[in-house]
């Protein structure tokens, strides 16, 4: 029997137990595949990352409660904390360079995602969510965004009506299957600029998650590129808020470079803490 040592990182939070979730596991090799989802299961927390070496690069694999799979920019924050500096990481999608932000967080960015329309009807999507169909303005930005994975981007009309809907996560798991997208993030504006969003990813064994790093760029750089706000290019900044309704608070800055054709990099800043860690056992 060994014992593998675990360490809980909350995300977009400068206060343990708040913010996002993601256990974080150093030195990880003689794991296997087997014995990763079995960890990842038994913590059941929204992300857990396995680190490796890869040449100069730390090896990142993200796991959920149901296997391989979760937001690879939160986890690597996440892993940029609990190795304790900026770093590279290798990853299926390729290497992210994590940087050291202001107040003890971590920033990282990536080129301009790409963009797809939601093609199938308003109306399946609002019964999918539990939301009234008047509650979806059809003048806001709607659609998929493609960053290190695939987001739905739904907008509700006010913040009232984003926490008082209540999906079906089951049929909502398979409306992002059939969108081969990994989760629904639902955003509404708060004061002026800044944005308010409810994330939700029950593919992935994770109903309803604080915030995600590239839920997070996808939502701002939809908006930024449809103009739905107030702009300052070359560059706009935007405070994302999430978690209020789950009582984990957490927020994140995004900043998108662009101008007035097209959006051409976008980045997060986000507080990082450490909240606890201990040991599970590998058989």
């Amino acid at each position: 029997m060994k014992k593998v040592r675990f360490e809980v990182i909350d995300v977009f939070s400068e206060k343990p137990l708040s913010g996002t979730q993601a256990a974080v596991i150093d030195q990880s090799e003689e794991l296997n595949e087997e014995a990763r989802s079995k960890i990842a299961a038994e913590l059941n927390l929204p992300l857990t990352v396995f680190l490796g070496q890869e040449g100069a690069s730390k090896k990142l694999e993200v796991f959920g409660p149901r296997g391989r799979g979760g937001c690879l920019f939160t986890t690597a924050l996440a892993a940029a904390k609990a190795v304790g500096e900026a770093a590279r990481f290798a990853s299926p999608q390729g290497e992210l360079e994590v940087r050291t932000g202001q107040h003890g967080g971590f920033s990282l960015s990536v080129p301009a995602p790409a963009f797809s329309a939601y093609h199938y009807r308003k109306e399946l999507l609002c019964g999918v969510l539990g939301l009234d169909r008047y509650l979806l303005p059809d003048h806001w930005p709607l659609g998929i965004v493609q960053t290190c994975e695939e987001v739905l981007v739904v907008p509700v009309v006010n913040r009232e009506a984003l926490d008082g809907l209540h999906p079906d996560y089951d049929s909502l798991a398979r409306l992002l299957e059939k969108l081969s997208a990994r989760r629904a993030v639902l955003y509404t504006w708060q004061g002026t600029a800044d944005l308010y969003l409810r994330s939700f990813a029950p593919g992935l064994g994770v109903f309803e998650e604080p915030l995600s790093a590239a839920g997070a760029m996808a939502v701002a750089t939809l908006t930024v590129r449809e103009k739905a706000l107030p702009l300052t290019p070359p560059l706009t900044r935007l405070k994302i808020v999430g978690g209020v309704k789950m009582g984990r608070q957490a927020q994140a800055e995004v900043e998108v470079v662009h101008h007035t054709q097209q959006v051409e990099k976008v980045g997060i800043l986000a507080a990082v803490a450490r909240s606890f860690s201990g040991e599970v056992c590998n058989y």
